[in-house]
């Protein structure tokens, strides 16, 4: 955020219009409510929980430069690395940040702004931090989501760059989903990053057998006609009298029907529960 007051401002709205549960800070502006706001040693780094009573925080540690909280069955860590620090110190921080993930047990999830080149996220080239941040990530099972190209970095007269990196332990990544860089206006110059964490224990209700759904938008008239027509034939005329007949004409009108929309148009595809983190 740059440690912008606008930015600050802006960002929980943004998060209010995503209606994003998590959100990962790198250079705040400022403190929020300590219930819900979750800062590191210096007070550079934090980690937001919107609705700090429905997805309550079960742990919480912090450091130089980095913040952790257990929420969601995620362990979430936000990072933070100064371009202007010496390599010695980017080893300590790195090196503390490493610790705190090599004892957590479950599923990680580790971003921020670490301010680094490597191939493994898309820049040209790779530098001595990148390399470290590397092999701090191959050390704890961290793989790594950025999957574009997409500049996160943007200051007029200077080189977009993608310094801003998500990780995940290998258990969490294919939950990972979406994973993008927003075009929305930040006020900063950093762009905001959003992903969705698609997972069974998001789901609100048990679990019940989807309805029969057809995609009505693609649906074939013709067919439809044709199908009820020569069911309507088949069931030839209506019996009558008591209940039992009754049941059985309107199974029958039902199962044609279905027939009639099964020969006429798509289902619709299946729907994943998603828990949003941005």
């Amino acid at each position: 955020m740059h440690r912008s007051a606008t930015a600050h401002h802006l960002l929980a709205q943004f998060a209010a219009e995503v209606n994003a549960d998590l959100v990962l800070i790198s250079e705040q502006f400022q403190n929020k409510d300590p219930s819900s706001w979750h800062l590191d040693l210096s007070g550079t780094d934090a980690i937001w929980v919107r609705d700090n009573v429905r997805h309550r925080v079960l742990a919480e540690g912090r450091g130089d430069g980095f913040v952790w909280i257990r929420c969601l069955g995620i362990t979430f860590f936000s990072v933070y690395l100064t371009p202007n620090e010496t390599m010695p110190d980017i080893r300590r921080r790195l090196d503390a940040v490493e610790d705190a993930i090599s004892i957590t047990e479950g599923r990680i999830l580790v971003g921020g702004d670490f301010n680094a080149r490597a191939l493994e996220w898309i820049m040209p080239q790779s530098d001595s931090r990148g390399k470290r941040i590397l092999e701090m990530a191959a050390r704890t099972g961290l793989v790594v989501l950025n999957t574009r190209s997409t500049s996160m970095f943007r200051r007029p007269g200077c080189e977009g760059s993608i310094p801003d990196i998500t990780f995940a332990s290998e258990s969490l990544a294919s939950s990972v989903d979406r994973w993008r860089v927003l075009e929305d206006f930040s006020t900063s110059d950093h762009q905001y990053i959003a992903f969705e964490v698609v997972d069974a224990t998001c789901r609100r209700a048990p679990t019940r057998r989807s309805p029969c759904v057809w995609n009505v938008a693609r649906v074939n008239i013709g067919k439809f006609v044709e199908a009820l027509g020569a069911g309507r034939a088949a069931l030839g005329g209506t019996p009558g009298g008591d209940s039992v007949a009754a049941d059985t004409v309107v199974n029958s009108v039902m199962d044609l029907i279905t027939t009639a929309c099964e020969a006429s148009m798509p289902r619709r595809g299946p729907r994943r529960d998603k828990c949003s983190i941005n």
